[in-house]
């Protein structure tokens, strides 16, 4: 993940800091006479840059200030070496956000290989009978009945393409959670997270992050999948990049680092609070998101078929959900929305328009250029949080899902199934393994409230 402009961008910080501490303790020792209220005043004007991001933290920030330059001017034996800690700190403060960025990209980049084994009895298929399978997840993208009865926009030419290319669309789909981090690692693992002793009311807790990233990486189609010798094919966001297994095959990705580092490093400091700072952070994660979804899709029409099946095919792609990026055309979009700002529902639409149409040709070019007619879902993990209250619960349940299952009795699906039986059904009717479908239920909570409790409304 660390390429040539990531690492120039690094030490172009890391020298641009330095060199900046340089010329502020210059211009400090023309004014002050003692050294160490040159090193305690640089320290605070670090601890303050990096710590100070509300008025109640800078009012604190002002009285720590005046307290140390009281304690060195009235030189307490007791607090003389105070500057020393402060320098200290600051040091630590300056590093530690580049130290995390480093960890982080070393780590993606260093992978452990693990052996994945399964105990069960299957019966193998011969590999000319073994279908490529492209699981295509549109985050955020709502269901046809929400996205007709409270945005007022009509679908159904997008579906209709679907239909004419013999998908199955579930007109009523439901997700069975509202919120990516349990949807998406429910359906790989064709069950819900309480199985795996996953209390989803600690969200977002450090522990049940670490539990949901543990079980994407191994997640149970990888699993059933690698005994059959599928390649996994990963097409991450910048969202799911931790989801990446330990013995991938193939990951395609835009580098984190090269676009978002200073996003990361502002972020921590004083200057994330600025309103100029703001929005130029605002317009450059909008840049990185759209330039990372033109180049998902680019992938999925031109490149991805020259690798060799059987293979899954994941994409996590990050669109219809804000930053709006996409005017229906495909050009910039007017509004510049934040990462969580579901507050532009015609900029929403227009997402969906122009990703409807980039997905009919991902589709047409899919089937094309298939040797054996793939396996092709597509879902989206979640609908749009739009609004308040019950229309934001209905229109965050009710999901995208369309099936293109070849040589398959449709009759077998219905309307009611959810997410979490997409692949039980997969491997139980073109790999004869000996699955069966659970019940369906959806989970929800608004997440902007508290308590954040999950509720079982189905």
């Amino acid at each position: 993940l660390i390429n040539r402009s990531s690492l120039i961008e690094i030490i172009i910080l890391f020298f641009s800091i330095i060199l900046l501490i340089y010329i502020l303790k210059s211009l400090l020792r023309l004014i002050l006479e003692k050294t160490e209220k040159v090193q305690a005043t640089i320290a605070l004007i670090i601890f303050n840059f990096y710590l100070v991001k509300t008025v109640k933290h800078l009012i604190i920030g002002i009285i720590l200030t005046f307290l140390i330059y009281y304690f060195l001017a009235n030189k307490n034996k007791i607090l003389l070496n105070v500057h020393k800690i402060l320098v200290i700190m600051s040091l630590l403060l300056i590093s530690m956000p580049t130290i995390k960025i480093i960890l982080f990209s070393i780590n993606q980049f260093f992978q452990k290989e693990v052996t994945n084994s399964l105990e069960k009895k299957v019966h193998m298929l011969n590999k000319n009978e073994l279908r490529d399978i492209y699981y295509i997840v549109l985050d955020g993208y709502g269901g046809a009945n929400t996205l007709k009865k409270y945005l007022d926009f009509d679908n159904s030419n997008f579906l209709n393409f679907l239909k004419k290319n013999s998908f199955y669309v579930n007109e009523k789909s439901n997700s069975n959670y509202n919120f990516t981090s349990f949807s998406v690692p429910s359906v790989l693992n064709m069950d819900y997270l309480s199985s795996f002793n996953i209390d989803i009311n600690d969200y977002p807790s450090e522990s049940v992050h670490k539990k949901i990233n543990e079980l994407m990486k191994n997640n149970k189609t990888k699993k059933y999948l690698d005994e059959f010798n599928y390649d996994y094919i990963m097409i991450p966001s910048t969202y799911s990049k931790s989801w990446r297994p330990d013995n991938l095959n193939f990951i395609f990705e835009e580098n984190f680092i090269s676009y978002d580092i200073f996003n990361l490093y502002i972020s921590k400091t004083i200057i994330s609070r600025i309103k100029f700072a703001k929005t130029k952070i605002k317009e450059k994660w909008s840049d990185a998101r759209r330039r990372e979804i033109l180049r998902q899709l680019a992938f999925l029409k031109k490149e991805v078929h020259v690798i060799d099946g059987p293979k899954f095919v994941f994409a996590h792609i990050m669109s219809p959900h804000p930053p709006y990026v996409f005017n229906k055309n495909g050009s910039l979009a007017e509004t510049k929305s934040d990462d969580e700002e579901w507050n532009y529902p015609k900029e929403y639409i227009n997402q969906i328009i122009y990703i409807n149409k980039e997905i009919k040709i991902i589709v047409d070019n899919i089937i094309e250029k298939s040797k054996i007619d793939p396996i092709i879902i597509i879902e989206s993990d979640t609908g749009p949080a739009l609004f308040e209250s019950e229309t934001k619960m209905k229109l965050n349940i009710n999901n995208l899902r369309a099936w293109y299952l070849p040589s398959f009795d449709k009759k077998l699906l219905n309307d009611e199934l959810t997410s979490v039986n997409i692949f039980r059904i997969i491997f139980k009717n073109y790999f004869n393994l000996n699955i069966d479908l659970i019940e369906d239920k959806v989970f929800y909570s608004d997440f902007a409230k508290e308590p954040k409790k999950i509720m079982q409304i189905r």
